[in-house]
């Protein structure tokens, strides 16, 4: 059942858009700072799971991996854009912190968040093509930049160290990612005690922006970290946003509502689905849309 539901709900936030897509994990409980001039731990092998608890692979599309020129990242009005200082207020990142970049690219974030986290902190660039790896590495020592750290990936493991980081973002990237079930799996191992899951993006469609979903672990809810990022997207985006959900998930409802969204007539939520999403009509009929503006003044 814990397999289905992720592969479920990892199914939802699918997209092949180019889409600020962020991953945020703010912790509680951090441990000492790591010291930036160590070298990076040898991998530990986590305790193994159950069978029944396996997270197995999947087949789904992908965008094909970035391979050109990494200039056109280095805009200088894509800091402003994306409003990157509040993603690294909102994601606590600061003083000894350690974060990772996943799908690092050329480093654009990695250099801002190593500027953030200081000498006593580490940030881990993880990216799966090598000459990335090696622009990153001479770009961090021509910026002096001591305690950046460049981890090889693969498509279904960042290869972090166990409690290693303190946040994560994967700015861009995840569309490119063909395992994420398998990878967010590892992940949470690189997580340390008492961390926070957040998970949204928002695709432009049409004449909307759909948030493809908000999500903070159970134990973890009710720390303002869902509507921290709702906020941060909600000011990226100057057009109607619509969310789909299930009907039954009356948390997620609830979130959205007490944020300014409110629900469509049932008419009007068949004619939103199959306008601004492609899904099977069972699921049309078991789900729902909420809209900032309402959506029956929106559209």
């Amino acid at each position: 059942m814990k397999e289905f539901l992720m592969r479920h709900f990892l199914s939802s936030i699918i997209y092949r858009s180019v889409i600020v897509f962020l991953i945020y994990l703010l912790l509680g409980g951090v441990g000492a700072a790591q010291n930036a001039r160590l070298t990076r731990p040898s991998r530990q092998q986590p305790a193994p799971l159950n069978q029944a608890d396996q997270p197995k692979r999947i087949n789904r599309p992908t965008s094909n991996p970035y391979k050109g020129k990494l200039s056109i990242f280095e805009d200088p009005k894509r800091a402003e854009r994306l409003q990157i200082d509040r993603v690294m207020d909102i994601l606590g990142i600061k003083e000894g912190k350690g974060v990772a970049d996943i799908g690092a690219g050329g480093g654009w974030f990695t250099v801002r968040a190593a500027a953030r986290v200081g000498s006593s902190g580490t940030v881990y660039a993880v990216e799966i093509n090598p000459d990335f790896l090696e622009y990153i590495r001479k770009r961090a020592a021509a910026e002096g930049l001591s305690n950046i750290r460049t981890v090889p990936g693969k498509e279904d493991d960042p290869m972090l160290s166990p409690q290693s980081v303190d946040a994560v973002l994967m700015l861009k990237a995840y569309h490119e990612i063909a395992q994420p079930i398998l990878l967010l799996s590892h992940l949470q191992n690189a997580m340390r005690p008492g961390a926070l899951l957040g998970i949204m993006g928002i695709q432009p469609v049409r004449d909307v922006d759909l948030i493809r979903h908000a999500y903070v672990l159970p134990d973890s809810q009710r720390h303002g970290v869902g509507g921290a990022l709702l906020e941060h997207l909600r000011g990226l985006s100057t057009r109607p946003m619509l969310v789909g959900t299930w009907s039954a998930a009356d948390w997620a409802i609830n979130f959205y509502r007490r944020h300014g969204f409110e629900l469509a007539t049932p008419e009007h939520k068949t004619m939103l689905l199959k306008t601004y999403w492609t899904i099977p009509d069972r699921q049309v009929e078991t789900s729902v849309v909420l809209g900032n503006p309402p959506p029956h003044a929106a559209l």
